[in-house]
């Protein structure tokens, strides 16, 4: 099975350009390296229109909290099916029938979990069963979270228009679940360079299954 290495953080952390540089530089150094982008499922406007017919067919009003606990129970097992599917289509089972190399993922489980409690306002996406399930979907053999200033990564990502407020949410339940989830920590204001070689030792210094080509 191929070795899975993922990095998350918020948005404007380095995430991409980190994973993207470590591809290279694994290709670099002979080995079967591919990055994965798995940020189709990242947005979760498309669920909400299923959800509101249904709540509508409940004589459920969006606003009322009759709605709110319906589509909080829903909404994860909801994500979880729709998730599965993407990432099966995505990988083409390249997880788990590539036997050696790495597969670097650009967004995981952990994106949509953070993005599916902020939505919900799930104070703990732990206590939920679907969303635990998902987070070991499957599990990454490296987890490193690159860990950002909302304010820098505001500066860095002006054009998407996302608010302080949007990041600093998001960045406090990425800081809570990687502590829960033993993620390895980086700095996103390190150099890249720096950043690239760190990760490159980690990975290469623990036994996995990626061979050179």
């Amino acid at each position: 099975m191929a070795t899975i290495v993922y990095i998350c953080g918020i948005d404007g952390s380095g995430k991409t350009t980190l994973t993207s540089r470590i591809s290279r530089e694994l290709k670099r150094r002979g080995y079967n390296s591919k990055v994965v982008y798995l940020g189709g499922l990242h947005a979760f406007g498309y669920l909400m229109y299923p959800l509101t017919k249904i709540a509508k067919l409940l004589d459920l009003n969006r606003n009322e909290v009759g709605f709110r606990r319906f589509s909080g129970f829903v909404w994860p097992w909801a994500y979880v099916m729709s998730y599965s599917l993407y990432f099966l289509v995505k990988t083409r089972g390249l997880t788990w029938l590539k036997k050696s190399g790495y597969i670097l993922f650009d967004r995981y489980s952990l994106d949509g979990v953070v993005e599916l409690a902020v939505e919900n306002s799930i104070e703990d996406p732990m206590e939920s069963l679907p969303l635990r399930i998902l987070l070991s979907f499957p599990s990454p053999k490296f987890k490193i979270y690159l860990d950002i200033e909302e304010e820098v990564a505001f500066e860095r990502k002006k054009e998407e228009k996302h608010s302080l407020m949007w990041l600093r949410e998001r960045r406090s339940y990425y800081q809570a679940l990687c502590h829960k989830l033993d993620y390895f920590k980086l700095s996103g204001m390190d150099d890249p360079q720096i950043l690239v070689e760190k990760t490159i030792d980690m990975i290469l210094t623990l036994p996995s299954h990626a061979d050179t080509v």
